[in-house]
């Protein structure tokens, strides 16, 4: 599968497609802006570059690209402008050569090159050698190439060109390890990559590295190549260069992946595709992923990411029949078949095999064999045979020797689990032949790789030392040169000395005259510039200073008035919903309950304008609490009447648990509005039929936490610090003034009390705040004796209809009659409405308690 990865990826890649290119309109916009030829010229040349790089394959962008190209060239050649004519060339040149058409790749650079004089490089000539060198070797006339491309070479040498002899060194070792001579690649590439170090270009530094790690790679020397690979990670992570830092550690996963170091292999591939992530190139590390995974019969993982690998490629433009998303389909299969799932496994692997047949041999017989051993498995023991014969037959044929090796070795395991002993005798001893003929090449490969390795070092240390040897040569013949040169001027310079002085002693005195006047007038002229250059400084320093400060307060004005737009915005969107309340009450018919909704959302509003009139103050201290004894279930019935009338409309059920026989010191007016805050975004923020909970909890040293539970959307984890904070929304989309919150912050720090959130996305959230207890004697009323703690419940209109006729039997049975009140409460589908249970724990407890009071109130149920 390994090999497999490596010939589909660059197929895979061709078949994405990318939105928009954001630099091809920009170069478009910019064409209709030029004025002078030249800019036109350059603007058509950018374009056409600009398509090329964007999709050179898809005809319609290439005949574009060789458009805008011919428009620079006609229009170069009018103007007679070369360096225009030379680029136009070589755009249209490299447009020929992405669809194989070489002859005219070849003509069209020679036709450019005839336009040099000098026999030196540029990087326009560079890149034009490099198109016709690349169309000769894909043209076939590979020996023609080579002669080039050492002529090419040799030229950059004489020019002392570093980096075209940079860019000419690393073709020729493609070319070399095109034709398989890896010895000749590795001499070349460590040669451009001693330029590179020369030049301190470490982008190209890094490049050579990647390739070097890459023969390495090929040769199975794993521990050499991972020393090149991680060279040129460090390279690019220093550089931020993320782009080639993910192309990095995808090489170094595929390599581990090689060596059959399946973990390392994954921790890399995840690894690449945190660096950039949503990258188009993801898809193929997925699928990739996926294909380690199902080889470590993680199978779980395995359908995931294969699962997406398909997903996003497909999300990309990848079609069906793309060689990616094929292998990813048919190790979707194999997975399915880990997981003994055969009806979803064997139509995904027989599709994958129809679409690879004659078209992707590697992948076919990959898939084949181990088609074969998931059979085995299913115990089709006849198509097994099919299978794992045709794959292992085919891998022979492509010289795919470990799934040769492997299917060699399960046509044995199958046969002598069938006791067909001849036939597993025959496949055991080619199996056996077959693994020590790999053996005995993998170790040649390595023991090459360290050979070659080795005469690379030491024809490179040679190379070094004659290049020191010339270097040390030349600076002596240098040096010479210039103590000769030094000397003949000398005596030159001594000659003209005497004779400049013989005429210039006749006119000394005359000349020491004229320049003691006109130095006395420059210091004169020196006096008046330094007192007006310290004018010009003081006016400029203070012109400075002033614009300065006009743009600071040009900018606070800017924050002021947008400030205040979005102030005025957020509380007209606050204030909106109750006085759409009061609107549409007051325009009904009379009534107690209508009365009560305008009369709670009169109260609303009044909350919220002292909020925004309070919070300040509170942070400021300018507002101190009014602490006094008050019972806790008191401050949540108060807040509870407030905010009713929004939990029936959303008709959700709201449960308070608050002792009666707490009493807290408290600012009733202030901690009845922060109740009222959180409730009320509780019940904003959690979904119709949910429910609200507001309960308490009994702290050390003499407090008490309140807490407000919704079954909301939750709170998202990196908003959680920031929700106190004023202005602040968490939400953007319901619109607030973000300071409901930060006005129940500073509240309950006016108490000496804490509050905080705790929540999970999409589970809800619970908002808590502790208060000070007050003495048990604090308050008189009968309500601060002991007793059991006290459960209100509310009830929306659906839940009220549900239970009527249940509650008008309840109703008519005395307290004391357990078995009929029981079998009344039994007839009641508590599965269907769940939220009722609590009310439901609550009546039976108070039948065992046979409370009567308690159970009289309990049926009396409100919303």
């Amino acid at each position: 599968m390994k090999k497999i990865i490596l010939t589909l990826t660059l197929s895979a890649t061709s078949y994405v497609l990318v939105a928009q290119n954001r630099p091809i309109d920009s170069l478009k916009t910019l064409l209709s802006q030029s004025h002078t030829s030249r800019e036109k010229i350059k603007v058509w040349n950018a374009l056409s570059s600009a398509l090329l790089n964007f999709r050179a394959h898809q005809t319609n962008i290439r005949q574009a690209a060789l458009a805008y190209a011919q428009n620079a060239l006609t229009l170069s050649r009018k103007i007679q402008y070369q360096q225009g004519q030379v680029t136009a060339l070589y755009l249209m040149g490299r447009a020929h050569l992405n669809i194989a058409q070489y002859t005219q790749t070849i003509a069209i650079a020679n036709q450019a090159l005839k336009l040099y004089k000098n026999t030196c490089f540029d990087s326009i000539k560079t890149k034009l050698y490099h198109l016709v060198t690349m169309a000769l070797f894909k043209k076939g006339q590979s020996q023609v190439a080579f002669k080039k491309q050492r002529q090419l070479i040799r030229q950059a040498q004489q020019c002392d060109n570093q980096v075209s002899l940079y860019v000419f060194l690393e073709q020729y070792a493609a070319f070399l390890l095109w034709s398989n001579n890896q010895y000749g690649a590795l001499k070349a590439l460590h040669h451009a990559l001693n330029i590179a170090q020369k030049l301190q270009d470490q982008p190209r530094k890094a490049f050579i590295l990647t390739k070097i790690g890459e023969i390495y790679r090929q040769q199975t020397n794993y521990p050499e190549a991972l020393n090149y690979y991680f060279e040129s990670l460090r390279i690019y992570q220093k550089a931020k260069d993320l782009l080639n830092v993910q192309r990095t550690l995808r090489q170094i996963g595929t390599l581990y992946d090689n060596a059959d170091d399946d973990r390392k292999a994954v921790f890399y591939f995840l690894k690449s595709t945190q660096v950039l992530p949503n990258l188009e190139s993801d898809w193929i590390t997925y699928r990739d992923m996926a294909n380690v995974y199902m080889e470590m019969q993680v199978y779980e993982k395995a359908l995931y990411y294969g699962k997406k690998a398909i997903k996003l490629g497909k999300s990309l433009g990848a079609a069906d029949h793309n060689p990616a998303i094929l292998s990813a389909t048919g190790s979707l299969g194999l997975t399915y078949g880990g997981l003994k799932q055969y009806q979803k496994a064997i139509p995904l692997i027989t599709y994958a095999l129809q679409m690879f047949t004659q078209k992707h041999p590697w992948s076919e017989a990959y898939f084949r064999v181990r088609y074969g051993e998931m059979l085995t498995a299913k115990r089709d023991y006849a198509l097994a045979v099919q299978q794992l014969k045709k794959g292992t037959a085919l891998a022979q044929k492509i010289g795919y020797k470990k799934y040769y090796i492997r299917g060699l070795q399960k046509l044995y395991e199958l046969y002598k689990q069938r006791q067909m002993p001849t036939l597993a005798l025959v496949y055991h001893e080619r199996y056996l032949t077959a693994q020590r003929q790999e053996t005995r090449k993998k170790t040649d490969n390595v023991t090459n790789s360290l050979r070659f390795g080795y005469l690379v070092l030491q024809e490179q240390t040679k190379s070094e030392k004659l290049q020191q040897f010339i270097e040390t040569q030349t600076r002596e013949i240098r040096q010479k040169q210039w103590i000769i040169g030094l000397t003949l001027a000398g005596i030159g310079l001594f000659v003209m000395l005497v004779v400049a002085l013989w005429f210039y002693g006749r006119k000394i005195r005359h000349n020491h005259h004229l320049l003691k006047k006109q130095q006395e007038n420059i210091l004169i002229q020196n006096m008046v510039l330094q007192q007006n250059e310290e004018e010009i400084r003081t006016k400029a320093e203070l012109i400075a200073q002033q614009r300065d400060e006009l743009e600071t307060a040009l900018q606070q004005l800017k924050e002021s008035d947008q400030f205040k737009q979005q102030m005025v915005g957020m509380i007209a969107h606050d204030l909106k919903n109750p006085l759409q309340g009061i609107i549409e009450m007051s325009s009904m018919e009379p009534s107690v309950q209508n009365h009560q909704i305008i009369h709670q959302s009169g109260k609303r509003m009044l909350y919220l304008l002292l909020n925004m009139l309070d919070t300040q103050k509170l942070k400021t201290q300018h507002l101190k609490a009014n602490l006094a004894p008050v019972a806790l279930s008191q401050l949540g019935n108060l807040a509870l009447e407030q905010v009713s009338w929004f939990a029936q409309a959303k008709q959700l059920a709201v449960y308070a648990h608050l002792p009666q026989n707490i009493v807290v010191n408290a600012d009733l007016d202030l901690v009845v509005r922060v109740l009222v805050n959180l409730l009320h975004n509780a019940i904003k923020y959690t979904p119709n039929h949910g429910q609200v909970v507001l309960s308490s909890t009994s702290l050390e040293q003499d407090f008490i936490q309140v807490q407000v539970t919704d079954t909301g959307a939750g709170i998202a984890t990196q908003d959680l610090p920031y929700v106190f904070e004023e202005y602040y929304q968490a939400d953007h989309l319901q619109g607030s003034t973000g300071l409901g919150l930060a006005f129940c912050k500073w509240a309950v720090e006016a108490h000496q009390g804490a509050i905080g959130v705790e929540s999970v996305e999409d589970q809800g959230a619970t908002f808590w705040f502790s208060l000070p207890l007050a003495s048990s004697q604090a308050l008189p009323s009968p309500q601060a004796s002991p007793s059991p703690a006290f459960t209100s419940f509310y009830f929306s209109e659906a839940d009220r209809a549900f239970l009527q006729p249940y509650l008008l039997q309840l109703q008519a049975q005395p307290v004391y009659c357990l078995s009929r009140i029981k079998a009344i409460i039994d007839e009641i589908d508590f599965e269907q409405w769940p939220h009722l249970k609590p009310w439901r724990n609550a009546l039976e407890e108070v039948l065992f308690a046979a409370n009567e009071s308690r159970y009289k109130a309990l049926l009396q149920i409100r919303s």
